[in-house]
């Protein structure tokens, strides 16, 4: 937790303060906060990733002297609360000053633009080959601050640049909404034989719906961006649904966080959203029986 001077009078000369002592940190301080709260034996993730990320972390503990960080907020054997109040305005203004942390943003902010580029250019190609855009928008953005410092907090991570990196996967997220459920699959597959683009993890939530009967498709990628100092390979969330499952899941987050729910209505609203996903689902089929009869009744001609 931050330190609270007695003396100071207002709130951000307690952050001022706060955010000079943070940024003097000595290296052996660093070293302890990340060696004390860092379980590296406990990762998820294969071999290599694991590896890998120790491999950052060992890196990071040599040279930690000019950064901002926040020891790790968690509490064994108690289930995790929601960070809000005081303490997430805190790790929001510390985020906000802290130069590492706004060079991380802008370098998945390069990284979303790398891959929507791509999507654009394999939608211009389509257009022009078959006459019609299976991709109907295209939108991004980079994960909040206070999104970030959940789910670090959930994961029992220290509140560092070097720890999002490593184990985020979701921090820069690009959305693509298609017509029809094939030219998902279609665009997923030309995206994933990029040979610059390396494909990490892929979830299918349209064959494997969840049991809220979520439909999407999702692609993790690592793709490489060129920085003045050279070469980063960075992470990107690609989601890629149709535009009826688009709604449907716009809706259902949006009523999620309703509040003063009773128990009983929320069950009831549950049960009817995902009779609504599997009738979008039965939509989404019929529509594309329907387009492919027009495209052979085209081919006949």
């Amino acid at each position: 937790m931050l330190k609270m001077k007695k003396k100071q009078d207002t709130k951000n000369q307690i952050l001022e303060q706060e955010l000079e002592e943070l940024s003097e940190m000595s290296d052996s301080a660093a070293e302890m906060i990340l060696e004390s709260e860092l379980d590296v034996d406990n990762m998820d993730g294969s071999d290599e990733e694991v590896e890998e990320s120790r491999e950052i972390i060992r890196e990071y503990q040599k040279s930690v002297r000019d950064n901002i960080m926040l020891p790790t907020l968690r509490e064994k054997e108690v289930e995790l609360p929601i960070l809000e109040g005081d303490i997430m305005e805190q790790l929001k203004i510390l985020m906000q000053h802290s130069q590492q942390f706004q060079e991380m943003e802008m370098m998945y902010a390069c990284a979303i633009r790398e891959v929507q580029t791509k999507a654009e250019v394999l939608n211009d190609e389509m257009s022009v080959r078959y006459h019609r855009n299976p991709i109907s928008s295209i939108t991004s953005r980079v994960k909040s601050p206070e999104s970030i410092a959940q789910k670090l907090y959930k994961k029992g991570l220290p509140f560092t640049v070097e720890a999002i990196m490593a184990n985020l996967s979701d921090v820069a997220g690009v959305r693509i909404i298609c017509e029809f459920v094939d030219d998902i699959y279609s665009i997923a597959a030309m995206l994933a034989m990029q040979d610059d683009l390396k494909l990490v993890k892929i979830k299918d939530y349209i064959k494997y719906p969840k049991s809220n009967g979520y439909r999407s498709y999702h692609m993790i990628v690592e793709i490489p961006v060129f920085f003045s100092k050279g070469k980063t390979p960075m992470r990107v969330e690609i989601q890629i649904r149709t535009m009826a499952m688009d709604f449907w899941a716009s809706l259902d987050h949006e009523l999620k966080y309703k509040k003063n729910i009773d128990p009983e209505d929320e069950e009831m609203i549950a049960d009817e959203l995902h009779a609504c996903a599997e009738r979008i689902a039965e939509t989404d089929d019929i529509m594309q029986q329907i387009r492919m009869k027009l495209d052979s009744v085209e081919d006949e001609k």
